[in-house]
């Protein structure tokens, strides 16, 4: 009977105990289950550098590309100058053949063709008759004149002569006519007077 009852209370207090561990597990499923959480600090990090794309891989670095020059304003055309006239060139002086020693009374009136009467050509013209003159003169009046004209060819023959004014002495007359026929030819007229032949009012004056 002592084993009987001992036998009893281990099957009373196991079913005690399942009661107990039944009602512990139903308020345990009960209760809801909250996930566990984490308190993290976010700090933020330096912005990453950008991929190098595959045409700056193969190309190697970029050479920075040369700035277009600025094309420099075009000048303004200077307006062209007024061409000042050309001088005239000065007329250079012609030469003159030395009348010194030639006989006293003797000139060149005037001559044809507007040369003038300073002419170098008519100098030596002037210088050939004086040559070929002598004054026959003896009467006795003061002054004596006679006035010859003759023509010159552009070779310098002579064309034409005669007595344009008589001094009134035949024989003075012929002296003046003979100094010009005894010159015969002169020299040719110069290529700057322009002209085919030349005339020439030739004075011939005696002064006692």
């Amino acid at each position: 009977m002592k084993k009987a009852f001992v036998i009893s209370f281990f099957i009373h207090l196991a079913f005690l105990l399942g009661i107990f561990t039944a009602s512990y597990v139903l308020k345990a499923s009960a209760k809801p289950i909250y996930p566990q959480v984490y308190q993290v600090s976010l700090v933020s990090l330096p912005a990453a550098a950008p991929e190098a794309t595959e045409s700056q891989e193969m190309t190697g670095p970029q050479v920075p590309e040369e700035k277009p020059k600025p094309e420099p304003s075009p000048k303004k055309a200077k307006p062209p100058e007024k061409k000042k006239p050309a001088p005239t060139p000065a007329k250079t002086a012609s030469p003159k053949t030395n009348t010194a020693g030639l006989p006293k009374g003797m000139k060149i009136v005037s001559s044809e063709g507007g040369v003038p009467s300073d002419s170098y050509y008519l100098a030596l013209i002037l210088s050939k008759i004086s040559r070929n003159w002598n004054n026959p003169y003896q009467g006795k009046k003061e002054t004596v004149r006679a006035q010859i004209y003759f023509r010159i060819d552009k070779n310098g023959k002579l064309q034409e002569v005669k007595i344009e004014n008589s001094s009134g002495d035949a024989i003075f007359d012929q002296s003046a006519l003979r100094a010009v026929y005894d010159a015969k030819i002169f020299p040719p007229l110069p290529e700057e007077m322009k002209l085919s032949n030349l005339g020439v009012h030739f004075e011939f004056e005696y002064v006692k």
